[in-house]
């Protein structure tokens, strides 16, 4: 853990996080869109999780 915390405390590594996790999202948010247009409301609410689990790292790495 201290390692985790270590590197995020890097300025580099914070860099490459807002370069990596937005393109994440936008993975998801397709990945999602296809998986609802396949299988229902189910995609929607593994979306919102994926959404919130980014806020969530995203808040705690600007924190």
């Amino acid at each position: 853990m201290k390692t985790l915390v270590f590197f995020l405390e890097e300025p580099s590594a914070q860099r490459m996080l807002e370069g990596v996790l937005p393109r994440l999202l936008v993975l998801a948010l397709l990945e999602c869109i296809l998986v609802l247009i396949i299988t229902g409301h189910r995609a929607l609410m593994r979306f919102w999780l994926v959404f919130a689990g980014w806020l969530k790292l995203r808040n705690f790495i600007l924190a």
